[in-house]
Order: C-alpha cells, then sequence, then structure tokens
C-alpha cells in the first residue's frame, strides 16, 4: 500500500536533508510508535527495518515500553 501523508513544516525541518534517508527516518519513527504501543512485537520492527538481531539491539537499546 503506498501513503501519501503531509508532514507540518516545523516536523519536517527536523528530517535528513537526502531524500532517502527522510523516507527511512519516518518508517523508523512509525514502526517505533507500532512498537512502543504494544502493536507490534519488537521481532517484528526489526523485520520491517531489515534489521538483525545485533543492529536491533543498538536500535533499540533496553527498550522497554509499556
Amino acid at each position: 500500500m503506498m501513503m501519501t501523508v503531509e508532514i507540518p513544516e516545523t516536523i519536517s525541518r527536523l528530517l535528513p536533508i537526502e531524500p532517502s534517508q527522510r523516507l527511512r527516518s519516518v518508517m523508523e519513527g512509525l514502526v517505533l510508535g507500532a512498537y512502543t504501543q504494544g502493536l507490534i512485537t519488537r521481532g517484528r520492527a526489526c523485520e520491517l527495518l531489515g534489521l538483525n538481531y545485533w543492529d536491533g539491539e543498538k536500535f533499540f537499546p533496553g527498550a522497554e515500553f509499556s
């Protein structure tokens, strides 16, 4: 599914300049949000972001959300 989202200027200024990095940054934010809300597991979050176990450990250092 493709989705178009409008992001307020104040938030878009926080994103990286490189377009490919912007997409990655937004994807990480969405996946992290789903994980912190308990909608997906840490393993599924890593899978969605293409992270192996060790990269996931770096991305979610000690992440225990409730």
